[in-house]
């Protein structure tokens, strides 16, 4: 089966080589900028070394897989892999990338990653999409080797994540009054264990996938931090355009834009500072052996 095809199967695919890709892409920059912050502390727990062969998995537009090639060196290798074909061009049209770092298109849960070829799997929020969580990690634990170990970051619960939560709960109340705010992909009523950001939240969940998956030692460590947002007009521009609710809100009646973009400043109100609007989030660092 070619990479194309193979990520043609799934309906996370579907999305993030259609609506959410465009969606990405468009928000690219100032999700690097967002996200910088965590991808540093997440590259600080992975400790790839000099020699190191690596995988990034989702790596998106590549900030961190440039990183672990820095980490790894000449001597060592880092893939970076996606699901998406218009996120992984921009990863590619990158100055400066090294000869021992390649990008390639790939659905994690079901290609051919080979067996035992990985010192590392690194993830920063690129393992919460999968359709099959307990195929997609036997898949990883074949690919790693017997010594290898996984590094991975997920968001945990939308109350933790006020950032996030409030910016979807704010435009589900404008466009879907009575409805529940909905995180996954998929349009019907939400399961918390879907595909979406908040799908890895439940630390037992995660443990359970791991550990059917072949992994040990698993550990989820908490980590919460500040988001450096901008400036409050930043910060609602960037929430009405990025997230679960970004192509609804696109096609909403200006007025129904207006209110959504109210609806959002007042929800971030109280975390606006001199510095901008610090949003509070929480995430969970996970860690497991081969």
């Amino acid at each position: 089966m070619s990479e194309k095809n193979d990520c043609a199967t799934s309906q996370e695919a579907a999305f993030w080589n259609d609506e959410g890709g465009k969606m990405w892409t468009s928000n690219m920059e100032d999700t690097h900028k967002l996200l910088a912050p965590l991808s540093e502390q997440l590259l600080g727990r992975a400790a790839a070394t000099m020699g190191e062969t690596v995988l990034d998995v989702g790596c998106g537009g590549g900030p961190t897989t440039i990183k672990l090639a820095e980490q790894v060196g000449d001597s060592g290798k880092v893939v970076g892999i996606d699901i998406s074909e218009m996120i992984l061009a921009m990863a590619k049209r990158q100055s400066g990338i090294p000869t021992h770092l390649s990008f390639k298109l790939c659905n994690a849960a079901s290609a051919d990653l080979g067996i035992g070829v990985y010192d590392l799997i690194f993830s920063r929020f690129g393992i919460m999409f999968f359709e099959d969580p307990k195929a997609a990690f036997k898949n990883l634990r074949k690919a790693l080797k017997a010594d290898g170990r996984l590094v991975a970051m997920c968001w945990r619960t939308p109350p933790e994540n006020p950032w996030i939560a409030r910016s979807v709960a704010a435009a589900a109340e404008i466009l879907s009054p009575g409805e529940p705010a909905n995180f996954s992909v998929k349009k019907e009523k939400p399961d918390p264990r879907a595909p979406g950001p908040f799908a890895f939240a439940d630390p037992d969940w995660v443990r359970e996938i791991l550990e059917a998956s072949g992994f040990s030692n698993v550990n989820l460590e908490p980590l919460d931090m500040k988001m450096p947002m901008g400036k409050m007009s930043d910060a609602v521009a960037y929430m009405m355009g990025m997230g679960s609710a970004a192509a609804e809100i696109a096609s909403a009646a200006e007025e129904q834009r207006a209110a959504i973009a109210a609806a959002i400043r007042d929800a971030f109100t109280e975390y606006d500072t001199d510095d901008g609007v610090m949003g509070p989030c929480a995430t969970w660092i996970i860690s497991a052996r081969g």
